[in-house]
This record gives C-alpha cells, sequence and structure tokens, in this order.
C-alpha cells in the first residue's frame, strides 16, 4: 500500500507543525566535532531585516538530540541576559544511543547518513507488505519511521476501522503518564506519532507498537520537561483505515 494523499489531517499537520516537526527525534549522540552540524534538520532561527528588528532564536535541536548551532548562539545571549535557556520548552530529554532497539534503529541512520525515513514524518518509508510483516513483525517494530502514521489502509468491506478507546482528550501535569488505546486488527502494528514533543515508553516521540489480539494497541505517553500546552498525537495503522489524533494538555507543576 503507498502513503495516502494529502487529506485534512495532514493538510493540518503540514501547516501547523511543518518547521518543528523535522525535530522529531531526540537521541543522544557521541558529541560531534565543531562545525559538523550535518543531520540538522533546524531552519535558520534569523528574521528581520537589516534595520536591526529583533531575532527570533527559538531552542531547538537537530535530529541527533545534539544542540545546533544557532541553539548555542541563543543560550549564549541567554545567559549573558542572566537566563537560564532550560526554562524554555521546545526539546526532549536525551536518550542513550542504546536504550532499545528501535532507538538503535535511529542512532543507525543519524551515523550512516542512510534511511532518512527513520528521521522525519515528512519523508514516506517503503510501502507496507504484510506478508513480509507477518514472517518477521520483529524486525518492523524495532524500526522507528515516523511517516508510517500516514500508511492507512484504504476503507473496504474488509478493512476494520482505526478507532480510539476511551478519551482522545487527555490532561496531563509533567512528569505524569497516560495510556493511548486505539482498536485496529488483530496482530497489526500501530504508528504513533507525537507533534509536540513528549515521549513514549521507548524514550522518542514516535513509537510503533502491535496491538493485541483482539486489535487493541497501547502505546504509554509521558508529558516530559519541555512539553507544555497543547500536544497532538497521530495515530495510524497499515491495516485499519483512517487516522486517531489525541490532543494532549500539559501543565507544568505547581511550584
Amino acid at each position: 500500500m503507498s502513503v495516502q494523499k494529502a487529506s485534512g489531517t495532514r493538510q493540518w499537520l503540514m501547516a501547523a507543525g511543518g518547521v518543528v516537526l523535522l525535530t522529531v527525534l531526540a537521541v543522544a549522540l557521541v558529541p560531534r566535532p565543531a562545525g559538523n552540524e550535518t543531520g540538522g534538520s533546524s531552519v535558520t532561527p534569523e528574521t528581520g531585516d537589516a534595520r536591526g528588528k529583533r531575532k527570533l532564536l527559538p531552542y531547538r535541536r537537530d535530529v541527533a538530540g545534539d544542540r545546533t548551532a544557532a541553539t548555542r548562539e541563543a543560550e549564549a545571549e541567554r545567559k549573558q541576559a542572566g537566563k537560564d535557556p532550560d526554562e524554555n520548552y521546545g526539546h526532549a530529554p536525551a536518550v542513550p544511543g542504546d536504550a532499545n532497539p528501535q532507538v538503535a534503529s535511529v542512532v543507525a541512520a543519524q551515523k550512516s547518513g542512510e534511511h532518512a525515513e527513520r528521521l522525519s514524518p515528512f519523508i514516506a518509508p517503503a510501502p507496507f507488505d504484510p506478508e513480509v510483516y507477518k514472517a518477521d513483525p520483529r524486525t518492523y517494530l524495532n524500526t522507528i519511521e515516523p511517516g508510517r502514521v500516514f500508511q492507512t489502509a484504504q476503507p473496504g468491506p474488509r478493512v476494520p476501522r482505526l478507532r480510539a478507546q476511551g478519551r482522545t482528550f487527555v490532561r496531563l501535569v509533567q512528569g505524569e503518564t497516560a495510556d493511548l488505546v486505539v482498536q485496529a486488527a488483530p496482530g497489526a502494528p500501530v504508528t504513533f506519532l507525537s507533534l509536540d514533543l513528549g515521549t513514549f515508553a521507548n524514550g522518542l516521540v514516535c513509537t510503533t507498537v502491535q496491538a493485541d489480539g483482539q486489535g487493541v494497541a497501547t502505546a504509554t505517553f509521558k508529558a516530559t520537561p519541555g512539553a507544555i500546552a497543547n500536544c497532538n498525537v497521530l495515530v495510524g495503522c497499515p491495516l485499519a483505515s483512517g487516522q486517531i489524533r489525541f490532543s494532549i494538555t500539559i501543565e507544568r507543576p505547581e511550584a
């Protein structure tokens, strides 16, 4: 099956989260030499014209979880002003590169410069092959490819529709977790992608889990420091039609 053409949900995604989504996978790697910023996906943060309009220097990381050159500049400016750059939201906690097989798949793509589909939801994965998946589901599940969230089945008489189990509007305080549950096809792979940080059990903003014998798939979402206010999680499955969007409100803990 091929990735579906842009739908209303996808158009909304591209409009609302286009730039930020290119930093979806925060993984800790060995620091690279100064000046080597390959793999980064943040756009330049400088705006304004030559007449001295204010610069916008957001807190960003590249796909490897390392601070970009623009972010380091922003941090230096904030430190000179006596402000702590980590007060800003917008970064995900770093994850050891060998934390689990899903993280390892992202690290391998970052180091090799291959498999860009593991680093961005805007790069389509290979078409889903149900026979290959059935023969070796573990290999598929151990590989992170955010674009899978758009690989959904065409509606049909024998195709189940992806449905949410329980509430789709969730309110969390930073540090709290919530189980996001959907109904898909029995044993099917289901991909969850956070558009606004937070992490899943693998330590990333994207995870693929296998539905149980009744077709129920669960992913545990954590409201990490750095994520605040509205957070949207998209869910897709290649063996079920449609998508689910969970809307999560994240609040800071009380002082």
